[in-house]
């Protein structure tokens, strides 16, 4: 409900979870970039909803491997409402993260970081 409601009852086209904490340096420099230029504290959070509005208007999610964090960027762009809530995280219950190793997860998310920043200038 603290994602979906808000775009049901037309308040917001794109709601972004903010997590307690991030985990990687990368997410912490990602994190400042997207405050500074879209007013976004965890750009990084899987946690989102988009309204089918937003989808058909930017039409597609990610084509540049970045968490789906594109579609979001666009959408701020292109002029679209986005809101923030706070969510709960639980501790993860295995070691190994799905984006890989330290270094490889951090390669990853900076890769990700910079390809939105060069397509977004070209919007």
């Amino acid at each position: 409900p603290k994602l979906v409601d808000p775009i049901l009852e037309g308040q917001s086209d794109i709601v972004v979870g903010i997590r307690p904490h991030t985990q990687r340096i990368s997410e912490s420099i990602f994190s400042r970039y997207a405050k500074y230029k879209i007013g976004i504290i965890d750009p990084l959070c899987g946690i989102k909803a988009y309204s089918i509005k937003t989808y058909k208007k930017v039409g597609f999610f990610d084509k540049l491997d970045s968490i789906g964090t594109e579609l979001m960027f666009r959408s701020y762009k292109l002029g679209f409402k986005i809101i923030q809530v706070k969510v709960n995280m639980n501790d993860r219950k295995d070691v190994t993260s799905r984006f890989g190793n330290i270094f490889l997860s951090n390669y990853k998310i900076f890769k990700a970081m910079f390809k939105i920043i060069i397509k977004i200038k070209s919007i």
